[in-house]
């Protein structure tokens, strides 16, 4: 929320209408995700061994359950990858306009976005990707 209130159209207005929201975002995607599986599934049957999504939807007769949810932890993956990459991207931004970072970062496409920095975060996540493939034990201690 931080990082975009330097471009939000009415920031006196949309920051805190943000900041409100997360807590009911939080009991809606958080709590009330525990509160269904708890529901549905005894305490004392969640093993670990498992999750208990998948152990919901197979009890309920989806085979595809496994697969769906799958799915779904690779959407919202790229979807943190996307937010991190706007987030730094525009920190890196920020900083060089303040002459804190290569001033090669303030330079904007015609749509206003710093994309040099989007690259710099694209190359340094694809750097990060090869060493954890190659030296998984070393790399993210």
């Amino acid at each position: 929320i931080g990082i975009t209130a330097g471009e939000a159209g009415d920031p006196a207005r949309s920051i805190p209408k943000a900041v409100n929201a997360v807590p009911a975002r939080i009991m809606l995607f958080y709590v009330g995700t525990m509160v269904v599986i708890m529901s549905l599934v005894p305490w004392n049957q969640i093993t670990g061994d498992a999750s208990p999504f998948v152990q919901i939807f197979s009890a309920l007769g989806i085979p595809a359950a496994p697969a769906i949810l799958n799915v779904v932890v690779i959407v919202a993956a790229i979807s943190a990858i996307n937010a991190d990459t706007f987030g730094a991207g525009r920190m890196l931004f920020g900083l060089a306009e303040q002459g804190q970072a290569p001033q090669a970062f303030t330079k904007v496409s015609r749509n206003g976005v710093p994309w040099l920095t989007v690259v710099v975060m694209g190359v340094a996540l694809g750097i990060g990707a090869v060493l954890n493939a190659v030296i998984p034990e070393n790399v993210f201690l």
